[in-house]
């Protein structure tokens, strides 16, 4: 009798993984890349899970669910292992699943909330209307962040409602967009014109959907994979929600592509990542002040009108 030499299993199975996140941003885009179905990004804001079939998510972190399709058992192997590499993640479960009503139960836990004082944000499924004297988002969460629970996106909405009320920015540069919410909501405050960046494609491809649902596809809003020290130009608005490593390794291009005179907004800095930060940028950004949702914070910094 010849060998068997087909894989394990005829029709490929799905794998369930969940795991504890401190930056729900950067493990879910990690997760895409590694080819999942679906992601999920459970807080307590989001999600209200008492079942004890969770674990308890501790403060400062959110849980990740993730959803991939796996040929064999070796192939589901190799992806765990990937998955422990994901950094500041934590892996609390990995699991055949063959029940795919989470394809669409998770839209029942996104409803809409508040991004910022003025502005809420929910998704194209729920009726909601903007709160009086300001403005509604929709968000599709196809990429499963950024639909305006996360702490560091409310700091960096609130900042930008401040900004914006105050004065006029005619250009914002929105590093590490995710979903496309912030320069959304820039648009919708009055920036002509938008670039918003990520590392890969499948966030973009979410975000020019939020582009269209929210009747700003003729707004000069571009998502594109650009490397941030390939733009050309500076604007006379920044914003980088991410979190503090890699805005340490952006300092000095996140510093290049600031107007001299212009504002630059950090956010997802834990506080006791907060003297890194400034000894990064305060050298050569004036530090104009910081706001914090615990565990995070964001800052305002300015740049000088003249470089020293």
């Amino acid at each position: 009798m010849s060998e068997d030499t087909t894989s394990e299993h005829t029709e490929p199975v799905w794998w369930r993984a969940e795991l504890m996140a401190s930056n729900a941003e950067n493990g879910s885009n990690s997760l895409w890349d590694l080819g999942a179905g679906g992601v999920e990004v459970r807080d307590q804001e989001t999600f209200f899970d008492d079942s004890p079939e969770f674990t308890p998510v501790p403060e400062g972190l959110v849980r990740l669910i993730a959803y991939f399709e796996c040929e064999s058992e070796l192939a589901a192997h190799k992806l765990e292992q990937q998955l422990g590499l994901i950094p500041q993640t934590t892996i609390v479960d990995f699991a055949r699943f063959d029940d795919r009503s989470w394809e669409t139960k998770w839209h029942e836990f996104f409803k809409p909330r508040n991004l910022a004082p003025l502005t809420i944000v929910g998704p194209p499924w729920e009726e909601f209307d903007a709160p009086e004297g300001g403005r509604k988002i929709i968000i599709q969460p196809g990429m499963a962040f950024g639909t305006g629970t996360h702490e560091t996106t409310q700091l960096v909405s609130t900042k930008l409602e401040e900004l914006l009320g105050e004065r006029t920015f005619p250009a914002m540069l929105d590093v590490g967009c995710g979903s496309g919410i912030l320069s959304i909501l820039a648009a919708q405050l009055g920036v002509n014109s938008i670039l918003g960046l990520e590392i890969s494609e499948d966030p973009l491809e979410n975000a020019r959907e939020n582009q269209e649902l929210n009747a700003l596809v003729d707004h000069d809003i571009v998502f594109s994979t650009t490397p941030l020290a390939e733009v050309e130009g500076t604007y006379p608005l920044v914003v980088a929600n991410i979190i503090a490593p890699i805005l340490i390794a952006l300092s000095h291009d996140l510093i290049a592509h600031t107007n001299p005179g212009g504002t630059l907004v950090l956010s997802g800095i834990l506080a006791e990542q907060m003297d890194q930060i400034r000894d990064a940028f305060s050298p050569y950004m004036t530090e104009v002040n910081t706001h914090a949702l615990d565990p995070w914070h964001a800052i305002e910094y300015t740049k000088p009108e003249q470089d020293a």
